[in-house]
């Protein structure tokens, strides 16, 4: 039996996490998020699956104020924006081909359990944990953070509500209050109890970014992110404390 042939949808998260690794690495990240994707969009139409979430990135639209909305120009600044936004259009056509129905996501700043070490909430909070130096690049930078719990919950209103087919959602916190670079570090070492916090200059390769508006979200999906940030980075911390894995590393 073919399992293949009783798929609902293929969500499609498989990718280089972040514009840093992509640029030590342009030629196997051009394979893994071009050539990858290329291959999961073939299989979907061979077996006639009727949907394709592709998870893209908020790092699409480049330099943004707040509450950018999904029909903003997109202008990605970095390797890692230009092919998020290029995997957009391959699977958008895949659609206009008629081979299935699509659903693009555009998260920012997702943070929490299993994420990998070296992304800017996870190494603040380790880094505090330690009490050694967190390194703030750009002290006035505002990040839509979003704890991954909110995250998995708006992929998967996308996944199984059929307004969602050939749209695109930002998929965020989105919080009235804006938090900066700064402020995660200053949560972090609130609740770590420890750690001292360095200000350096903001990294040219990485957009200027604020809050998303995600009123398409809430209006189609009914999609309302449930854990503030404050909520969000103490949850983290306590995950690590009690991780077998984490806990012996801190």
């Amino acid at each position: 039996m073919n399992y293949l042939n009783n798929v609902d949808a293929v969500i499609h998260l498989a990718s280089f996490p972040r514009q840093k690794i992509v640029s030590q690495n342009p030629i196997v990240a051009a394979n893994v998020m071009g050539t990858g994707l290329i291959n999961l969009l073939n299989l979907t139409k061979k077996y006639n699956i009727p949907k394709f979430i592709y998870i893209s990135s908020s790092m699409v639209y480049g330099d943004f104020d707040n509450d950018v909305t999904e029909d903003s120009i997109c202008a990605p600044i970095g390797q890692y924006g230009i092919m998020k936004y290029m995997g957009e259009w391959l699977v958008e056509d895949h659609t206009r081909q008629g081979h299935f129905d699509h659903t693009i996501i555009r998260p920012s700043a997702v943070y929490g359990e299993s994420d990998v070490e070296d992304r800017v909430v996870s190494k603040f909070m380790l880094a505090a944990m330690r009490g050694q130096t967190l390194r703030v690049k750009g002290a006035n930078e505002v990040l839509d953070f979003t704890y991954v719990e909110d995250t998995a919950m708006g992929i998967a209103l996308a996944a199984t509500k059929q307004i969602a087919a050939n749209k695109i959602y930002n998929i965020t916190r989105a919080d009235t209050k804006l938090y900066t670079l700064l402020d995660a570090a200053n949560i972090a070492v609130s609740i770590a109890g420890k750690g001292q916090i360095i200000v350096e200059d903001k990294d040219k390769d990485f957009p200027s970014r604020g809050r998303l508006c995600i009123d398409r979200a809430i209006k189609d999906l009914e999609y309302y992110p449930q854990v503030n940030v404050e909520q969000g980075f103490y949850k983290y911390y306590q995950w690590f404390r009690t991780s077998d894995y984490w806990s012996k590393l801190l």
